[in-house]
């Protein structure tokens, strides 16, 4: 699934996710538009969907995501 199908399956908006995360909604937007983010960034990500899904997800298991530092 990619970050947008993890985000709607949650009902979270960009804002949402951004806040569960703890990193700026400029970053989400960032993220669903294939733009590079950092590996750290991108398993804040991952844990704040693995909470509201409660079931481990990794950044390895969104599809589509552009990791800056080639990981």
């Amino acid at each position: 699934m990619t970050l947008n199908d993890y985000r709607i399956k949650l009902g979270w908006s960009r804002a949402k996710l951004a806040r569960e995360a703890g990193v700026d909604v400029r970053t989400v937007r960032d993220a669903l538009s294939g733009k590079p983010i950092y590996t750290a960034t991108a398993g804040k990500i991952a844990n704040a969907i693995s909470r509201g899904l409660e079931k481990e997800i990794t950044y390895e298991d969104i599809e589509g995501l552009n990791l800056a530092d080639g990981q």
